[in-house]
């Protein structure tokens, strides 16, 4: 879709199994059930996306998933 757009497109994960992985085809962010439970937890994991640690971000990624 973003190709299709030529990247006019603002793409947001929909499913929180595929934040990082939609992060880093250049989606902007996420509509989460998960930061219903787990807000800080979903915040840090967009939060170290986009502040260049994305091995963290995906780690907390799958532990929250994990537990949640």
């Amino acid at each position: 879709m973003m190709a299709l757009t030529d990247g006019k497109l603002d793409l947001y994960s929909g499913n929180d199994d595929q934040i990082v992985p939609l992060l880093s085809l250049g989606g902007k962010g996420v509509i989460s059930v998960l930061s219903n439970i787990a807000p800080q937890e979903t915040h840090d994991i967009c939060q170290l996306y986009f502040g260049g640690k994305v091995k963290e971000s995906c780690e907390l990624q799958l532990r929250a998933l994990a537990h949640y």
